[in-house]
């Protein structure tokens, strides 16, 4: 117990005493934590600590088809949704798991490696809510920062190209579409003749990540 105890006092002088030196703490290494520190460190001047309360990420996390089960694992921090008449109704007690991400890496290894962002008129609204500088204008800029999207067509006003967080448009084809003779570069236009077929009237956003933000679009991953 003696021993237990100084070794703990050492522990925590030398931690406070690190802590002290620091410039920058960042608590959360989700997408934007993570992000965030990578930026922060880029001053060499800047001493920059990334807290995370989960563990690490393991190989079997970036099985796409893994994250259903990953979702109700001890990666999260196991949130639930109040109970509700109108949703969640085949749950018990009306309530959903409400998974957030516990792990390096945040929520985003909890999903199937999709990449998008809000729709504008969210970010708009909080604006309008009295939150200065939360519009989608004002965080174009930030998104475009951060992006490292591999694209060809996308355009430079809306994507942006050499920030840290790489994403790509996924190159499968979907097994129906295999089916009816796709090949690997044309499946998205097929897509939109059966949409087309089936008179529906949502617009394409080629390339994705444009507005307009109510339509359909290509998946894309992170690599």
């Amino acid at each position: 117990m003696e021993f237990r105890q100084t070794y703990g006092s050492i522990v925590m002088a030398k931690s406070k005493k690190f802590i002290t030196s620091l410039s920058r703490l960042r608590l959360g290494a989700g997408t934007a934590g993570c992000t965030l520190a990578a930026r922060l460190s880029e001053n060499p001047k800047w001493k920059v600590l990334l807290l995370e309360a989960g563990g690490p990420e393991s190989l079997i996390m970036d099985v796409p088809i893994v994250a259903h089960f990953l979702q109700l694992g001890e990666m999260k921090w196991k949130y639930r949704t109040q109970p509700s008449d109108h949703a969640c109704l085949a749950m018990n007690n009306n309530r959903c798991n409400w998974p957030r991400g516990k792990v390096m890496g945040g929520s985003s290894v909890l999903n199937y490696m999709m990449y998008t962002r809000g729709n504008r008129k969210d970010y708009d609204r909080w604006a309008a809510l009295g939150n200065k500088g939360w519009s989608f204008r004002d965080v174009l800029p930030y998104f475009k920062k951060y992006e490292g999207s591999n694209i060809p067509d996308a355009e430079a006003d809306y994507v942006g190209r050499d920030g840290p967080l790489k994403f790509l448009i996924f190159n499968g084809v979907p097994k129906l579409l295999k089916l009816c003779g796709s090949g690997p570069t044309g499946w998205f236009k097929d897509i939109v003749i059966i949409m087309v077929a089936h008179k529906m009237v949502w617009p394409i956003c080629t390339p994705p990540l444009v507005m307009p933000h109510v339509g359909v679009q290509i998946v894309l991953i992170y690599p």
